[in-house]
């Protein structure tokens, strides 16, 4: 039998048969099941129809049953003639029948349960299906292989597709193959199965729609043996040597190496990709943490030093204070001492003048010249303590106010005095 399909089925494409004139139309629409069973007769009629026989194939009777209660495809709608026989009208194609709509789906599938399944077994076996001729068979019930990746087992079982016994296969004069019905002697031009497996395409269809195609995990690398094919491989045989291979309708690819080995090889890729890259990052995590301790020791390291050098140069520059006050200081005492002797003198001069009123006018005027040179150097001074001042700024790159001394204001007033 068909093997059972799962995944995800992104696409429906266009059939390229007629569903309609198979009277097997998708059933898309399931209603809940009328609340009383068939009866006895009824069950008899359509096993007949469908030719179940009631003594040798009593446990078929069930698929008899299943079509009296199975509701009707989209479309479809029953109806009942004047002597209460039911017919069937299609509402979308405006055709009217008398058989139900998946009578002939039911027919193959008691076919297929009867004898079917093990006529399709040894055909297969005989006459083993080929990548091609499934993709082509996949084309005719509308199926999109590398979309529909699991509904292609079903056209592959197609291929070898069994002939119920009352129809015979025969062939135009243009070698087109049609079917004729031994019992109604009715033609087709599609194989009597054709109905079954579009059915069993569309309800298919229907089950696995918004499924996901299986993933596997590395977790459950163990669990991968020979014992399945995984997804999306197929199994065929090679018809020259008659050793088994496998094609992948996603990729439309094959190989002589069993998938599972294919599984684990990408699952170890993978396993190694994402150890190489834990530990790419791992190194490259390890490489910032190592430069960002860098670059904080660096910086602390300049904030210390820049601490340290303006503690060293605050200290030179109180030292070089220290010594500049005490220079002033000297100079404005030394200055000081000079007013003082020179004012001295200028009293032992006026007394002299006053006690002595025959002092020459030579000997006066050799005194003031005396005194004018003092007042040059004492402005000498003041100028040479101006300079020390100015280069001791030059030096510390910190203006210090220096204490105003009398030596200084006299040497501002000798300024203006000469401006």
């Amino acid at each position: 039998m068909v093997a059972e399909a799962e995944g995800n089925l992104q696409s429906y494409a266009q059939k390229t048969i007629d569903e309609s004139n198979l009277l097997i139309p998708s059933k898309v629409q399931e209603d809940d099941l009328p609340p009383e069973r068939p009866s006895g007769p009824e069950v008899a009629e359509v096993a007949r129809k469908l030719g179940i026989d009631m003594v040798f194939d009593s446990d078929l009777l069930y698929i008899a049953e299943d079509l009296l209660v199975a509701a009707l495809p989209e479309h479809w709608e029953a109806h009942r003639d004047d002597t209460g026989k039911s017919y069937y009208h299609n509402t979308a194609t405006e055709t009217t029948q008398w058989a139900h709509p998946l009578e002939q789906y039911y027919r193959g599938l008691v076919f297929m349960r009867k004898e079917g399944d093990q006529l399709l077994e040894d055909k297969a076996l005989q006459n083993p299906p080929t990548p091609e001729e499934t993709r082509e068979m996949a084309k005719y019930f509308g199926i999109e292989a590398r979309e529909e990746v699991y509904l292609v087992p079903i056209a592959k079982a197609a291929v070898n597709a069994p002939l119920p016994p009352e129809w015979e296969e025969y062939e135009d004069d243009d070698g087109e193959v049609y079917f004729v019905s031994k019992i109604t002697k009715k033609t087709s031009e599609h194989h009597p199965l054709d109905g079954y497996f579009i059915e069993l395409i569309n309800q298919k269809r229907i089950e696995l729609h918004g499924m996901q195609p299986p993933a596997y995990p590395l977790s459950e690398f163990h669990l991968l043996d020979y014992s399945f094919v995984p997804y999306p491989w197929m199994e065929f045989v090679d018809l020259k040597t008659l050793q088994p291979y496998w094609y992948n309708f996603k990729d439309n690819i094959a190989t002589y190496n069993h998938p599972c080995d294919l599984v684990k090889d990408v699952l170890r890729n993978n396993a190694v990709l994402k150890l190489q890259a834990w530990y790419r990052g791992y190194t490259v995590r390890k490489i910032n943490r190592q430069l960002v301790e860098h670059l904080a020791a660096t910086s602390i390291q300049k904030i210390f030093r820049g601490h340290h050098q303006r503690g060293e140069f605050d200290v030179l520059k109180g030292r070089r204070q220290e010594e500049a006050a005490t220079m002033i200081q000297s100079i404005w005492r030394g200055s000081r001492q000079r007013q003082e002797d020179v004012d001295l003198k200028k009293r032992e001069l006026q007394l002299e003048h006053t006690t002595l009123p025959t002092v020459g006018l030579d000997a006066m005027n050799t005194m003031l010249v005396k005194l004018e040179r003092a007042e040059e150097t004492l402005e000498n001074i003041d100028k040479l303590k101006i300079i020390q001042q100015q280069v001791f700024v030059e030096d510390t790159d910190d203006p210090v106010a220096l204490p105003t001394t009398p030596a200084n204001k006299k040497a501002k007033k000798g300024k203006k005095a000469k401006k």
